[in-house]
Order: structure tokens, then C-alpha cells, then sequence
């Protein structure tokens, strides 16, 4: 039975797509290669304990947004999460670290002052947003193979575990990071090679980067008078932020590693390497960290491509002032946070998904 829209991707983009197009009456269907929904919003929750009523989510993905992304805030609202925003800790000194391993007072600058944060998770946007959806709206596990425009519309082949599906729809939209769409699907008839290079050069923004989380007991970085920004020359880890939540534990140091993804994959001592520099830059013994975990979002093959292991903490691509033009007669819409076109510097961000699927969803809304 053919569908209103295939969607590919089951992050914010697309499922917000997805959200915005069924409440209009259409039939939609969500494919995502991963095991789970959420795309770059990953959260890992920490068992509740004596000292917290609730689990504490660890932000493997985006951690932060800002008082003027409008979009969040009223999807926050919308899905009864408002209570949950608050905003970023910063009191107390920042550091910085120069290549010759010196320390010293650093700017406010370098916090994430006035931005603000979830206390339940980023992963409760995607969550709730799926839970508005049609049942069976959205299909994990299907890694999209082929795309091929036909008389009838849009059909969208995928690999399930070794077993072939095919989805027709009368459209299609990308929601998923264009250059990795380009290296791994291919399309009938082919695009352009101008527009094939046109899209390998838009990486998603996260693709270059580990994220290091470390958790403590204590928040010794406060008790010392630090803030737990740092930024740093000599590394491993160029950036460090306060990721706790409460008063009440566990605590959160949040760093991006600054070393690039082949490196890192070849360093065999690289968490004995951040423990090492907590210690040096806030005086935190190594062996009051309770745990580490590092999530290197330039292996991870829904997200980037083999270049990208070779950069090092690339910010979103430029502005793209018109977005990118859809192919096919208008029957294959290129969406995605990397496609925003707002000149607040939303492309890459969560606000950039938002608007992005607004966009799709008024491209469509005008062919039905």
C-alpha cells in the first residue's frame, strides 16, 4: 500500500516531520537504519539511588539549547516538558590550558552561560513525539539501500537484517545527514553529479566528535571554586563543562575530545589520558571518578562517513541561504538539521531540525 510520505531518519527532524504531517491527515511511514529512534539525541540513564527519586540522564548527544531557539521551547511545551528546562550551571572559575600544559583564569566566555537543558533527557523529546505517532509509523532497522523516482512516485528499498523491503510513497523526505545518504544509497535515475557534490560536502555536525562524560560522587570542581569549563591546547579533551543536574549527585563533568577520530581510536590509554587532566586542571584525584564513558559519533556509520575520523571538532556547516533544493520534481525533499536556513547559526542544532521540518512540511503540504 503505497504511503502520503516515506520519511528517512527517525531523529528529531523526522519524527517532528512525521508529527507535523499526520496531524494534517496523511499516511506516513518513518524508516531508521539504527536499532532505536533519536538519531543524534542520544541519552543513557543512571539507575536511581538513595540520594535521587529519579534516573539522571547522561547526554551522549546534544546537551544544550538557547533562550532564543523559539522552536524548542514550544515543542517543550507542546509535549508537557516545559518543567523540565533549566538552565545551565557556570558559577565559579574557568579555566584554560595552553599547549605547554600551563593553567590559568579564563574568560566567562567559555561557559555555556543562558543555555538551557533538559532534567529528564533530551531522549524524552523524541520519545514523547513518538508516542503521538500512528502505531507502526516508524520502522527501525531498516538501512535505506536505493531510492528510485517512478510514474506512480517515490520507491524506498531497505536491508533488514539481510531481508529486502520495498516502500512506495507518493513522496519522500531525507531527514538523515546528506553526505552519508550520498556514500551509501544509491538513486534511479542519478542525480546530478553538481548536486551528488553539493550534498557529500554538508557533514552532519557531531560527526568529528567524542563526547567524554565522567561521573562523581562529589562535585569536587565546585568545592574547589571551578565552574568546570575549561578549554584546553594540550588535551585530549579541548573543552570541559559541568553536565550535573542536581544537588543531589551523581555529578557530571562533560568534555569533546580534541583529538581526531583515527587517533583517538589508536589511543589504548585515552580514558586513563582524561582522568589524568580532570586531575590536573581541578585538582580531582583520578580515583574519585566513578565511571567514563565516551561516545565517538565519528564511527558511528548513521551519522558520519570515513573522512570525518580525520577532523577534529568541525562546527556545523555554513548557512545554506535558499536550503537544499528538492530533486525529482519535488517529490524527494532534503531536510535535516544541516539543511536550516535560519542566519542564527540553527543548522547542525536541535532548533535547526525543528526548522528544517517545518520547511518539509510546508513543501508537502502544498503538493497534497
Amino acid at each position: 500500500m503505497s504511503k502520503d510520505v516515506i520519511i528517512i531518519g527517525a531523529g528529531l527532524c523526522g519524527l517532528h516531520t512525521a508529527y507535523l504531517l499526520q496531524k494534517q491527515g496523511l499516511d506516513v511511514t518513518v524508516l531508521e537504519g539504527r536499532q532505536r529512534i533519536g538519531g543524534r539525541i542520544l541519552t543513557q540513564y543512571l539507575p536511581a539511588t538513595d540520594n535521587t527519586s529519579t534516573s539522571v540522564p547522561l547526554e551522549l548527544g546534544p546537551s544544550w539549547f538557547w533562550p532564543h531557539q523559539k522552536r524548542m521551547q514550544t515543542l517543550c511545551q507542546e509535549l508537557n516538558l516545559s518543567h523540565h528546562i533549566f538552565e545551565q550551571a557556570h558559577a565559579g572559575k574557568k579555566l584554560k590550558e595552553s599547549k605547554s600544559g600551563e593553567i590559568s583564569l579564563a574568560d566567562d566566555d567559555i561557559s555555556m552561560a543562558n543555555s538551557l537543558r533538559l532534567d529528564c533527557g533530551m531522549q524524552r523529546i523524541v520519545s514523547a513525539l513518538y508516542q503521538k505517532l500512528s502505531a507502526n509509523t516508524v520502522l527501525t532497522g531498516h538501512k535505506v539501500t536505493h531510492i528510485k523516482h517512478s510514474q506512480n512516485g517515490i520507491e524506498v528499498t531497505t536491508d533488514n537484517n539481510g531481508q529486502e523491503y520495498r516502500f512506495d510513497g507518493q513522496s519522500a523526505v531525507i531527514c538523515a545527514p546528506p553526505n552519508v545518504i550520498v556514500n551509501t544509497t544509491n538513486f534511479s535515475p542519478p542525480l546530478p553529479p553538481q548536486r551528488i557534490e553539493e550534498l557529500a560536502s554538508i557533514s552532519a555536525w557531531m560527526a568529528t566528535q567524542a563526547k567524554v562524560l565522567v561521573t562523581f560522587e562529589q562535585p569536587f570542581w565546585q568545592l574547589n571554586g571551578f565552574s568546570g569549563d575549561a578549554v584546553s591546547e594540550l588535551g585530549p579533551v579541548m573543552e570541559w563543562h559541568d553536565s550535573s543536574l542536581s544537588q543531589n549527585g551523581p555529578y557530571v563533568l562533560l568534555g569533546f575530545l580534541g583529538i581526531p577520530g583515527v587517533k583517538r581510536e589508536r589511543t589504548a590509554d585515552l580514558e586513563k589520558q582524561v582522568l589524568t587532566q580532570i586531575e590536573r586542571l581541578f585538582g580531582i584525584p583520578t580515583k574519585n571518578a566513578l565511571d567514563i564513558i565516551i561516545q565517538d559519533w565519528a564511527f558511528e556509520p548513521f551519522t558520519a562517513v570515513e573522512s570525518d575520523k580525520l577532523k577534529i571538532l568541525e562546527t556545523p556547516s555554513p548557512n545554506i541561504p535558499n536550503g537544499i533544493e528538492p530533486n525529482w520534481n519535488n517529490k524527494l525533499i532534503w531536510s535535516g538539521s544541516e539543511s536550516s536556513t535560519v542566519m542564527k547559526r540553527n543548522n547542525g542544532y536541535l532548533e535547526g531540525a525543528l526548522e528544517a521540518s517545518f520547511t518539509a512540511y510546508r513543501q508537502l503540504t502544498d503538493t497534497f
